[in-house]
């Protein structure tokens, strides 16, 4: 049994959707890793069970999320059983070969559509914690200042060798598994480790082994971070039964010290999809701000109008911290991850801008409203006036003004009568 396994969620194109070159809707599940994927996962790779008519693990508003109906509409999930592996290491003599387990790719229904990868990996024979630790460190370097300085990565397929080029490592692994990558895959992805505790013969410190596995750092480097401040990933650190997550903005490690199978499964199945839907919601956010952003300059115009219902959506779809009524580990993850990416202060602050623009578009109305019942009652007035003036005069003086000058003078002397009444009126009205 593998014992080191990572799952790596990467960012996509938007509204992207894979070839039809072995890719699948997830509810065909049991055509790509058979019976066993339903019933019961965790006895052979890729231990991942999916949800099923009777097995409900995600509130039902939540799994429309992650696995969307395959009805025609923009939300889709697919599946993919490839057969590669991932080489780290020198390029002539790769130290790491991680068995790429299965590749998903998750659209959302919300536009624009973001969509995710999902690249879940196992290592063979990478069990001791300085091995464990060498191993998340070169997959963890995300990114190169030079091709010479950092770890060799490939992909190897039964046709040939792909080597993995470019600065940012992440981003170019998911455009060699998926055919593209989102322009920010680089440092908006997230690598979620799964590893055994060291055993009582290790003589150094799980914490710092542990942070060391999650951050992709040397045991040196995870050294001076804790000795700067060794409380510093207590907030970090969530307890689950027997496995301990240590979870970062764009990292996560759970480390456990029982039967592998059952916790790679867990994370790969439950887990690993709660920090995805953490990073959903944060990638809307981000969106959202930048739109918002855009339109600073016409604060309560028509395109806010729109960014507004964009965002009223969002929160009815999107926004919810409650996944599961069946356990409460996603009630414990999905807080420190929001927390550790900035989600919750992002949301509050869009949350108060909008508020703002709400109130503002209000008083705007409001404004106009009071000047159109001005206006009624200035106006209303004079007409008022005016013609009852002009119909006692029309009863008293039948005949008087049937020459051109008296009517001319009737004329100018109602004109008077109106300005006089509406400047009363109106000093009344704009009275304090």
């Amino acid at each position: 049994m593998d014992e080191l396994a990572f799952t790596l969620i990467v960012r996509l194109p938007d509204d992207f959707a894979p070839g039809s070159d072995g890719w699948l809707d997830w509810q065909q599940c049991r055509d790509a890793l058979g019976e066993r994927a339903v019933v019961e996962p965790q006895a052979e790779p890729p231990y991942k069970r999916f949800p099923g008519e009777h097995r409900r693990y995600f509130a039902a508003h939540v799994e429309r999320v992650l696995f969307p109906p395959a009805d025609g509409s923009s939300g889709r999930r697919w599946i993919r059983r490839p057969d590669a592996t991932l080489l780290l290491g020198a390029e002539d003599r790769p130290e790491f070969t991680l068995t790429i387990d299965l590749l998903e790719v998750l659209r959302v229904g919300l536009a624009p559509h973001h969509a995710y990868g999902l690249i879940h990996m196992s290592a063979a024979d990478v069990s001791t914690p300085d091995a464990i630790v060498r191993c998340a460190s070169a997959l963890g370097d995300r990114y190169r200042r030079s091709a010479s300085a950092h770890p060799f990565l490939a992909v190897e397929r039964r046709d040939g060798r792909e080597s993995v080029e470019g600065n940012w490592t992440l981003r170019a692994l998911a455009s060699a598994l998926f055919g593209a990558a989102h322009p920010s895959a680089g440092d908006r992805s997230m690598i979620c480790s799964i590893a055994p505790m060291p055993d009582r013969s290790y003589e150094g410190s799980v914490d710092i082994w542990r942070r060391a596995v999650a951050q992709g750092d040397s045991l040196e480097e995870a050294t001076a971070k804790l000795a700067r401040d060794p409380n510093r990933d207590d907030a970090r650190r969530v307890e689950l039964r027997d496995a301990t997550a240590l979870i970062f903005g764009r990292a996560a490690v759970f480390t456990h010290a029982g039967d592998p199978r059952s916790y790679l499964f867990n994370v790969r199945s439950y887990w690993g999809e709660v920090l995805l839907f953490a990073q959903v919601q944060h990638s809307y956010l981000e969106a959202y701000a930048d739109r918002l952003a855009e339109l600073g300059a016409d604060p309560l115009g028509t395109d806010v109008d729109h960014l507004f219902e964009d965002w009223l959506t969002f929160r009815n779809t999107l926004w919810w911290s409650h996944l599961s009524p069946a356990t409460d580990v996603p009630q414990k993850l999905l807080p420190r991850a929001r927390a550790e990416l900035g989600t919750q202060a992002l949301f509050d602050e869009l949350a108060q801008s909008f508020s703002t623009y709400v109130e503002q578009r209000q008083r705007r109305s409001e404004d106009r409203l009071a000047g159109a019942l001005t206006a009624l009652q200035v106006y209303g007035a004079v007409f008022a006036a005016v013609g009852t003036v002009a119909a006692t005069l029309q009863v008293i003086a039948d005949g008087v003004f049937d020459c051109w000058p008296a009517r001319i003078a009737v004329i100018a002397g109602l004109l008077v009568i109106g300005a006089a009444v509406y400047y009363l009126i109106r000093k009344r009205v704009d009275r304090p």
